[in-house]
Order: C-alpha cells, then sequence, then structure tokens
C-alpha cells in the first residue's frame, strides 16, 4: 500500500509572519467590501431626484385670434408645496382643431372662424379652460347672419373682445359673448323706444339711451334692465352716452336732441342736467378716456367734445 511521503515535523508558524499576513488581508478584505459598495464591475443607475406632482396650472392668452396667425400662451405652474416649475412637462389640447391648433410649446394657431378652448394638463393637474375667438383676416367682415334681426341697429360697444352689446329700433338689445359670432335677443322692456347708444363700465354694469328720455340701467349683465329717471326736459330723445372711467366714482355723459347735456360723478347712481350752451341736436360726446384704475385728468373740468347738427358744430 503507497503511503505519502513523509515531510517530516510541521515547522510552528512564526508569531511575526502570522502578524504580517493579518494586515494584509484585512486590507484586501476592505478593498473588496468598498467595491462591493461601489458597484465596481456592475451597471448603476442613479435615480433621478423624486419630483412634486403639480398643483396648479394657470395658462393665459389673447381672447380673439386671426385665422393664420399664431399667439403663445403664458403658463405658471406650481408644484405640491406652492413653489413655480420651471420647465413643465405638459400636454396642451384644443376642444377642435378646425378651428385652431395648439403645439407643445403652447402655441396656438387660428386655422377657421370659430369659439374654441384651450386647456394644458401634466403632473396630475389641468389648467384653467382658456376661450378664444378665431375670426377672419383683417378687415371688414360681415357678421350680419349671427345677428338674427332686421331692425335698424344704431349703438353697438364692447366690454371686452368677447363680450359686446348692440342697440336699435323696436327696444332692440342684442348681446354677444363670442366676439360677433352669436348675437342673442336680450328683454328691454322698451318696444316702444328706439335705443341709440350703449355703454358698459364692467361686464355687469351697463346704461342705454334712446328717444323720449330713455335711459336703462342693467347690473347682471343686461339679464334685466331698469328704467333710470332723470331730468331730460320733459323726455327728449337721448343719443350717445359716455364715460370717462371706471368704479364708483366713475365720470359720465349723455347728451341728446336740443342741446341737452345730462352728467354723472358716481357711475351712474345719478344724472344731473348741465345747463345748455346750445340749442342744436347734440349726437356724440367725448372725453379724455382714463386707463383702468389711473386717475381721471388733472385738469378740473375735463374738457370734452360734442358734436351735433346744424353744420356739426363742436362744443367744448
Amino acid at each position: 500500500m503507497n503511503r505519502p511521503a513523509y515531510a517530516g515535523p510541521a515547522r510552528p508558524t512564526a508569531p511575526g509572519a502570522a502578524a504580517r499576513r493579518s494586515p494584509a488581508l484585512a486590507g484586501a478584505l476592505t478593498f473588496a467590501l468598498v467595491l462591493a459598495l461601489a458597484g465596481c464591475g456592475h451597471d448603476h443607475v442613479t435615480s433621478p431626484p423624486t419630483a412634486h406632482p403639480y398643483s396648479s396650472i394657470a395658462i393665459s392668452g389673447p381672447e380673439s385670434l386671426l385665422v393664420d396667425s399664431v399667439a403663445v400662451f403664458n403658463v405658471v405652474v406650481l408644484d405640491s408645496v406652492g413653489q413655480p416649475v420651471a420647465n413643465p412637462v405638459l400636454s396642451w389640447s384644443t376642444s377642435s382643431a378646425q378651428i385652431a391648433t395648439v403645439t407643445g410649446q403652447g402655441a396656438v394657431r387660428g386655422v377657421g372662424e370659430g369659439d374654441v378652448v384651450i386647456r394644458a394638463s401634466g403632473g396630475g393637474a389641468t389648467s384653467n379652460a382658456a376661450s378664444v375667438a378665431v375670426v377672419l383676416g383683417r378687415g371688414w367682415v360681415d357678421e350680419s347672419g349671427g345677428v338674427n334681426t332686421l331692425v335698424n341697429l344704431r349703438g353697438v360697444h364692447f366690454v371686452t373682445p368677447r363680450v359686446g352689446y348692440a342697440v336699435g329700433d323696436l327696444g332692440t338689445i342684442l348681446k354677444t359673448t363670442d366676439a360677433g359670432q352669436h348675437w342673442s335677443a336680450l328683454m328691454s322692456s322698451s318696444t316702444g323706444y328706439t335705443l341709440e347708444s350703449v355703454w358698459f363700465l364692467s361686464l355687469t354694469n351697463g346704461f342705454v339711451v334712446g328717444s323720449a328720455g330713455r335711459i336703462l340701467h342693467t347690473l347682471d349683465g343686461g339679464h334685466t334692465w331698469m328704467v333710470v329717471t332723470a331730468d331730460t326736459d320733459g323726455g327728449r330723445g337721448l343719443n350717445h352716452v359716455y364715460f370717462q372711467n371706471t368704479g364708483p366714482d366713475a365720470h359720465g355723459w349723455i347728451v341728446g336732441n336740443g342741446g341737452l347735456i345730462l352728467r354723472t360723478v358716481n357711475a351712474g347712481n345719478s344724472w344731473v342736467r348741465v345747463p345748455p350752451v346750445t340749442a342744436v341736436d347734440l349726437e356724440r360726446v367725448s372725453f379724455p378716456r382714463a386707463a383702468p384704475g389711473a386717475p381721471l385728468v388733472a385738469d378740473p373740468n375735463a374738457y370734452g367734445w360734442a358734436v351735433g347738427a346744424g353744420g356739426s358744430p363742436c362744443w367744448r
């Protein structure tokens, strides 16, 4: 039977040698641990910082747009902690691509005449609905088809690019909310009067004047009208109403036949007759307009002009 060769008695390990090998082994283990923790030799994906969902998206742009023109909408996005998002990722949408298209950057292009709604969404939030009226190119466009009336129309006033009013014979008052594409008739209770002029100080507060000293006032955007009592010299015809500014102290004027002039300094809550300066019929009046929220002109007399019959004299 073969036996392994005798190698002699085992030699004891010197204490110093074991001590010398221990630091080297410890170093090797430490290096291996560092490599393992660092993921050496393996692909390592760094997770992106956690993005907060959006708490709100607010978009704004023009209320009207010409066909074939482009407008870029503004957008303000806040995250869930109320901080602005510098480069939000949004999806934009249009209610009708036949009327307007919108790009991923919020650029809206008018395609065809009509009313369209633009929205943006992302981060779990959806923006407000921004309405845009797309109209035909520059110049005058016949939109009589949207009026649906045959009476004479004598006065028109727009409060915003989308909201406007027109008045005329037989107490007619019309209103549009889509930049004139469609008009709806309002109840004036003045069918026996010819309405000559209309002016709105806000979306809800407006005045209409007409024949036989008729003055109408609404505080709900034309849904209901109240008859205003004022000194019209026995019911002279009123031809034009005009306001210089807005607010509770708005200054306004009404001019009419026989040189009649009425004035208000409290947004039409009361009207005072101005001493006549002429006996001719006055058709229109105008004063320097103050910007919204701005003070009136410094001139306490607030120079204005009125024109009328008899060679169209100009009164100041």
